[in-house]
């Protein structure tokens, strides 16, 4: 195959893999900052289209010689457990709307990546409104990393107040509050400010990605489920749509079919229970047998619901709310 018509998958594998299913499983080492999410891939029927299979797939566009292959050799055989997961960032595929106490309206999700000992981090990130002073500013949309919000406010700080700041991904996790690096101490004081913000290249590429998937349409509002039935009968469950939810039910045995259908549905459901001994709400699901209840578009309103869906939903284990102990 000509090197300009080539995917990705291709070339790291030295044409060993001709297919995303044939891929082994240190493909999600290689997913960092590609310049994905602008293609289409071939998928065999029945499975679906993710956006890391996207990015392998994409015809890669020129001359492409050792060091492509020779990342591939990294990822295959040469990386140390700490080096592999190092290079292992998960988007996400759902973002938050929330609405703050400074009544502003704003995007938070959450990447989870790992540190250089191996640890797993997840660092959230917020669609910045690119307000400073009311003035606006570079920021304007862009993702940026912070660490949660702050739930009782300060003297100088109100509650609410999304604190800047990312998770070092040198310092086994480390929170760090807003940190100019080096190469932008004598920048303009806009990109001063920007960098500050930002913290690193790396969470900058993070940040590029996720503006690539949402405009793609693969970052899906966060919607939730109303159970109907049983002793959870009004009881909410989060995902971005009945698949996703459902698909949780390996660890979520409240994740079933028969929760989340509509009146009509389960009427129908019922007599069919009458007429077929072996019934299975997963077979009439699979068959487009059911119909389900529409989720709703969840908007987290305040900084302490916030916090509670980027640790209950997203993963974050801890949110700091000592501003002052901080490093800088």
């Amino acid at each position: 195959m000509p090197d300009e018509r080539r995917t990705l998958m291709d070339i790291w594998s030295g044409g060993d893999v001709k297919t995303y299913k044939d891929f082994p499983e240190v493909k999600g080492s290689i997913i960092p900052i590609l310049e994905f999410l602008t293609g289409v891939e071939h998928v065999p029927e029945g499975d679906e289209v993710s956006a890391l299979n996207i990015a392998l797939a994409l015809p890669f566009a020129g001359k492409t010689g050792k060091g492509a292959k020779s990342l591939w050799n990294f990822f295959k055989k040469g990386a140390t457990k700490a080096e592999h997961a190092f290079g292992t960032v998960r988007f996400p595929s759902a973002v938050l709307k929330t609405f703050g106490e400074d009544k502003t309206e704003r995007l938070v999700t959450a990447v989870e990546m790992f540190d250089k000992t191996g640890r797993k981090v997840v660092q959230p990130f917020y669609r910045s409104s690119g307000t400073s002073g009311a003035q606006r500013n570079i920021r304007e949309g862009v993702w940026m990393p912070f660490l949660g919000t702050l739930e009782k406010g300060t003297t100088r700080t109100p509650p609410g107040f999304f604190m800047k700041g990312r998770q070092s991904l040198k310092e086994g996790g480390m929170r760090l509050h807003q940190e100019v690096p080096s190469f932008a101490k004598d920048m303009p004081s806009e990109y001063i400010d920007y960098w500050s913000r930002m913290g690193s290249k790396r969470m900058q590429d993070i940040s590029q990605a996720l503006s690539r998937a949402e405009k793609k349409g693969m970052l899906s509002p966060l919607k939730g489920f109303r159970e109907i039935g049983g002793s959870r009968s009004g009881t909410k469950q989060y995902a971005t749509d009945i698949e996703a939810l459902l698909a949780t039910r390996p660890t979520n045995p409240y994740a079933s079919p028969d929760r989340f259908i509509t009146e009509k549905s389960r009427l129908a459901s019922l007599k069919r229970i009458k007429e077929d001994p072996d019934f299975n709400w997963y077979r009439e699901h699979i068959e487009g047998r059911l119909e389900f209840r529409e989720g709703e578009d969840v908007v987290a309103t305040g900084s302490r619901e916030i916090n509670r869906f980027l640790k209950e939903h997203f993963g974050v284990e801890d949110i700091p709310q000592e501003l002052w102990k901080i490093p800088y």
